[in-house]
């Protein structure tokens, strides 16, 4: 009898084993001070894992944990056999959120990446769809274990290096081809005698994300500012009226493209063009003339990220012609363009 009884609490512990072993446990490393998009992640996923019959238990973590950190120092007493982390994003174009799942798979000693963008009007779609594929890739992974008949390693090891997965949602961001354009105001500000003129601003460009570095943009863009105010002068000999158009090229450094709100600097070369009409009365002749010279700018400024693709930008340039062009009346100069003249805009901007 005593043998029989031994050999059935053998059978039973081997049988809790077995079930143990297809019964694996996953580790939810939900945040201290959870925000509602978290919350309702972590909710989601929840559910999902336990209807896939995962075994879940949760372990807060600190906001602004290091996600390899956390991922390799807490919850292995529980011997899980994954363990996830919850990181998040913005859309350096639309600005939406991007929630990223970390999921440190300690059966085949591995860490995979999920992403997906949020959008604020219809979260709880986006977030039901990234739990129920991160469920469905830890079975799969379960099955690729039993078909390779890998064992299950040492939790204490140190995994490797995360290689992000192909996202079953949105892809992240690459290098790749943007054009944008804008459409906005700016003024002229003469330094050499006050002389302000507005005048409506186009810009058309070919932007280049993550090129050289991954939180940089390069732009090349070409700028047309003109059709704006008339400045004049009168006088008993006289009077004139003149207008500025700016032609430029420029290259643009656009920085934290990740961030909302990123400073920006430009530096670019193009044409000053002025238009001048003259009055007169006899014996004095009035003349007119359009006058061309180069010019060269240096600036910088700030990029909003406004969602959708939409930006708004606002830019402050020196502008140096590379020849003077004065403006006479009888003789007098009542204007010239040699001197620096400033130029400051404000544009909303569109990427494609």
């Amino acid at each position: 009898m005593r043998a029989l009884t031994a050999l059935a609490t053998v059978v039973c512990l081997a049988s809790g084993t077995a079930r143990a072993e297809y019964n694996p446990r996953v580790v939810l490393l939900e945040p201290d001070a959870p925000d509602a998009l978290s919350v309702e992640v972590f909710a989601r996923l929840r559910g999902e894992l336990s209807a896939a019959g995962f075994e879940v238990i949760v372990v807060p973590v600190a906001i602004d944990v290091e996600p390899r950190a956390a991922l390799e120092s807490t919850g292995r007493e529980f011997g899980p056999a994954a363990v996830v982390l919850l990181q998040r994003a913005l859309d350096a174009t639309s600005g939406e959120q991007i929630a990223e799942l970390w999921i440190s798979d300690l059966l085949l000693q591995r860490t995979l990446i999920q992403r997906t963008k949020v959008n604020p009007e219809k979260p709880g779609r986006d977030i039901a769809r990234l739990a129920v594929q991160v469920a469905e890739l830890l079975k799969a992974r379960l099955a690729e274990l039993s078909v390779n008949g890998e064992r299950r390693r040492a939790v204490t090891e140190r995994p490797p290096e995360p290689t992000p997965s192909a996202p079953l949602g949105d892809p992240p961001r690459t290098a790749r081809l943007e054009s944008t354009w804008a459409l906005g105001v700016g003024v002229l500000q003469g330094f050499e005698r006050g002389v302000r003129s507005w005048t409506p601003l186009a810009r058309i460009g070919l932007a280049f994300p993550e090129l050289l570095a991954p939180a940089l943009t390069l732009e090349l863009r070409a700028n047309a500012a003109g059709l704006g105010q008339i400045n004049d002068y009168s006088s008993a000999d006289g009077s004139a009226e003149w207008r500025q158009s700016v032609l430029t090229v420029e290259l643009l450094a656009r920085f934290f493209q990740r961030s909302p709100v990123q400073p920006l600097l430009s530096l670019g070369s193009g044409a000053y063009v002025l238009e001048v009409a003259g009055q007169a009365e006899s014996p004095y002749r009035a003349r007119g003339q359009t006058t061309w010279s180069g010019v060269s700018s240096v600036g910088g400024g700030v990029w909003i990220g406004l969602g959708s693709g939409f930006a708004w930008t606002a830019d402050a340039q020196v502008l140096a012609t590379w020849s003077k062009t004065m403006v006479r009346v009888n003789e007098r100069e009542v204007w010239s363009s040699g001197a620096p003249i400033g130029f400051a805009s404000t544009s909303l901007v569109g990427a494609f």
